[in-house]
């Protein structure tokens, strides 16, 4: 008996008997083995965790997967796929003596804040794709997204209202304060920008937007601005929009709520909630209680009940 290898780098197996006869007769048999596909491939030396940077550029080699097949010919050849994440690929496989690898590289660019672990399957299929006795067998691999310090700042401060600019401010007072905050890291310096303005000017480490003149238009005036992390150099654009105004700014609006949200004995629960403004109301608020109304005059940041004497804070 013995074992050989054709060109193509399958294996097989061959018996030879030599039968002799009278008068130095001799006549020789080759038997042939002809393997069966009864071996599924096995997995060897294949991590199942893995860990890669969130920077990591598109085609970057995570590592070698190995597959073993005892069988011969087509039988022992495994043929790769990915089952359950696009974010990765497999290069064309190689095979010789019944053993095949494919390298496991990074087809999309991952990203630690969305989606901090990647589990997928890694599959080998041995025999003929049209035949019905292949082998299939799976290999959970799991991907773990290294955070790095890669996000810009974020704006704190609502910047979708308008903000009022009294037509009493003077140069040099504080219109309003723009707050940026650094996602990633607590310590972190985020600085304020804002280019080159007539009217305005920030600065970069309180964010405190002042004014240098009054503007000469009515009109909302738009400006755009940057925050700037101080430890990664990252950056964030906004707009902000500001219009001149009176000296008492906008009115609060209130928004009634007319449904009772409760019931206490007889008397139905209201709500009312101040939906936007920041200067004071032009009349005294007026709150519906249980059983009578109170009248609320403003001093400050604080509010007064002439009727219960209790006070409230403006926040």
């Amino acid at each position: 008996m013995f074992q050989k290898e054709n060109a193509d780098g399958l294996r097989g197996q061959s018996f030879s008997l030599v039968v002799a006869g009278p008068k130095k007769s001799r006549a020789t048999l080759e038997v042939q083995v002809v393997d069966v596909n009864d071996n599924a491939p096995i997995f060897t030396n294949t991590p199942s965790t893995f860990e890669i940077s969130e920077n990591a550029e598109i085609g970057t080699e995570l590592f070698k997967i190995s597959t073993l097949d005892p069988d011969t010919g087509i039988s022992g050849i495994s043929r790769f796929s990915i089952e359950g994440d696009e974010n990765f690929r497999l290069d064309k496989r190689k095979c010789s003596n019944g053993k095949c690898s494919t390298l496991l590289r990074l087809a999309k660019t991952l990203d630690f804040e969305s989606k901090p672990i990647h589990t997928f399957n890694i599959t080998a299929k041995d025999g003929d794709p049209h035949s019905n006795r292949t082998h299939t067998v799976a290999h959970t691999v799991t991907v773990h997204v290294k955070n790095e310090n890669d996000e810009p700042p974020k704006f704190v401060t609502d910047l979708s209202q308008t903000f009022q600019v009294p037509k009493s401010l003077k140069s040099g007072d504080t219109v309003t304060r723009i707050e940026a905050i650094d996602v990633e890291n607590s310590d972190g310096d985020v600085r304020i920008e804002l280019a080159e303005n007539p009217n305005f000017q920030v600065d970069s480490k309180s964010g405190a937007l002042i004014l240098k003149a009054l503007p000469t238009t009515d009109g909302v005036i738009t400006l755009k601005i940057t925050a700037m992390s101080s430890k990664n150099q990252k950056s964030k654009e906004a707009e902000i929009r500001l219009k001149l105004g009176d000296e008492k700014g906008a009115e609060p609006k209130i928004e009634s709520q007319e449904k009772a949200s409760g019931e206490l004995c007889e008397f139905p629960i209201y709500e009312a909630y101040l939906i936007q403004g920041t200067g004071q109301f032009s009349t005294p608020l007026k709150i519906k209680t249980l059983k009578s109304v109170v009248e609320w005059s403003r001093i400050g940041n604080l509010q007064y009940s002439e009727k219960s004497k209790w006070w409230l804070t403006a926040l």
